[in-house]
């Protein structure tokens, strides 16, 4: 009964699956020696059981993911010794056809998850180690709806992600595996299930798994099979105990401790900040229509699902909407996807570089000294600032084109001299790169043209480097907006749990 205290009624758990057979002697011996990438890209391809001799191949953030498609058991002759180190991601798991099973591998230190599974089936992991891996949901594994993941005999150990070392939206069951030393900046350092989900563990270890959150939080259905151990752990329900969201309340390995019930209404119950920074703000529980983010590793609201929003539910069309007439293209279409629109490849966040092609808009963005313009904040007031879920934002009145007090930039190239700015938005780190280059923050600045030219947006890319008196005005303008937010919900009687 203890196993099943937090199951919904009606609903049974995850049944267990099977790894592969161990390998013989003979396929031990005449196992398969990858040379590198590709060499271990075509031997997989060409197996659906594939027992491969002890390697070690580092990634480069260049070389691509390996990608299967089919069903594939892929075995490493010695466990623990067929390695797979840096790179982005290193597996994605893809096709509704698709079923692997891995065994004895090693994933490390992946920037961007280590594995991604998409597949609608069963997937198992078994005498597997995911080792310092990183990724913004699911540094070691990341499970998109309707996925199954059975772990098994497995370690996840010093992993940190922004939510999850495991995240998924699908079926989990680990057994026999142990999760040590993983960390989290908003929650879930060892698992995170979102909505849907449904995880069952048992035999498994959880120990010094810490950050922000509870080091096992699921959305609704968390199965204890028992037998599972925790120390170390951090969160509002212990070192033993899963969180469990729809229900507000700590269920406890094995049915020692006492559920606690939580009247907290955020997603999670306690939210830390790491050293002084605040994390990425989650993707909403129940998003509104035309919501997106730029994480890339966010395969519903990423940049890599821009092209499924309708473009008339986004914020940018609500509020440019009154101005439609003046743009050259359909605002009502979605140009996201560079396959069907008119400015193939030129959708933001892009990396700038040489091309070698004619560049008429030539001449340099200069402060004009002489003109009596506002300076970035303008004649503000906080309601002029907001704080979005992708940036900072300040938003500028719509006014005559005599009308100084607010920001305008001189755009070159038959633009018209001092257009005025509708708002600028600043992203940390910066969306988009030079010549491969990265930036700690950019400035994104919209203009609009009512001559043709339509919506024009210029970017400032920022180094670290000396003082700024406008941009330090800017920051301390939106930590009042913060300030003033936090007391706003601290006055709603929000309990701080992290206490």
């Amino acid at each position: 009964v203890a196993g099943l205290i937090a199951m919904a009624c009606g609903v049974s758990p995850v049944s267990s699956a099977a790894c592969p057979n161990i390998p013989t002697s003979l396929e031990i011996s005449n196992c398969a020696k990858p040379q590198n990438w590709s060499d271990l890209n075509n031997i997989v391809a060409s197996n659906s059981r594939v027992v491969l001799c002890p390697f070690t191949i580092i990634l480069t953030n260049d070389e691509r993911p390996l990608k299967l498609n089919q069903q594939h058991e892929i075995i490493c002759a010695n466990e623990g010794e067929c390695v797979i180190e840096g790179g982005k991601t290193q597996l994605k798991i893809l096709s509704a056809s698709a079923s692997v099973s891995i065994h004895g591998f090693t994933f490390k230190e992946a920037t961007r998850s280590a594995v991604i599974v998409t597949a609608p089936s069963e997937q198992s992991f078994c005498y597997t180690t995911f080792d310092s891996n990183d990724g913004a949901r699911g540094s070691a594994i990341r499970g998109a709806k309707g996925t199954e993941l059975f772990i098994s005999q497995s370690s996840f150990v010093r992993n940190g992600a922004k939510l999850g070392t495991v995240f998924s939206e699908g079926k989990v069951e680990a057994v026999d595996s142990a999760f040590e030393d993983n960390f989290s900046t908003i929650g879930g350092s060892a698992l995170y299930l979102k909505g849907g989900s449904n995880f069952t563990v048992r035999g498994t270890s959880f120990k010094n798994n810490t950050g922000g959150g509870n080091f096992i939080s699921v959305a609704d259905m968390f199965n204890d099979g028992g037998g599972n151990t925790g120390s170390g752990n951090v969160g509002a329900c212990g070192a033993n105990g899963a969180f469990v969201r729809e229900e507000e309340k700590c269920v406890y390995f094995n049915g020692i401790g006492t559920d606690t019930n939580f009247t907290d209404e955020t997603d999670e119950p306690t939210k830390f900040t790491v050293n002084g920074t605040y994390p990425l703000h989650p993707v909403p529980k129940n998003p509104p229509p035309g919501y997106f983010n730029y994480d890339m590793d966010d395969l519903e609201y990423g940049p890599t699902a821009w092209h499924k929003i309708p473009a008339t539910q986004t914020d940018a069309y609500k509020y440019w909407k009154d101005l439609e007439e003046y743009m050259p293209a359909d605002m009502t279409e979605n140009t996201c996807d560079s396959k069907k629109s008119f400015n193939e490849n030129r959708a933001s966040p892009v990396n700038l570089r040489n091309t070698d092609d004619n560049c008429k808009e030539f001449h340099q963005f200069r402060p004009n000294r002489k003109t009596m313009h506002r300076p970035l904040l303008g004649n503000y007031s906080l309601n002029s600032l907001e704080i979005k879920s992708h940036s900072l934002r300040i938003s500028y009145p719509r006014v005559d084109k005599e009308d100084l007090t607010v920001p305008s930039a001189d755009i070159p190239q038959g633009w018209g001299k001092f257009l005025h700015v509708a708002y600028c938005e600043f992203k940390v780190p910066a969306s988009h790169t030079l010549r491969n280059e990265t930036f700690v923050a950019e400035m994104d600045c919209y203009i609009i043209q009512k001559a043709g030219r339509g919506l024009g947006v210029f970017t400032i890319l920022f180094k670290i480097g000396s003082f700024n008196k406008h941009l330090d005005q800017a920051i301390c303008a939106f930590q009042t907006v913060w300030q003033e937010d936090k007391d706003m919900c601290s006055g709603q009687g929000r309990r701080n749990l992290k206490h």
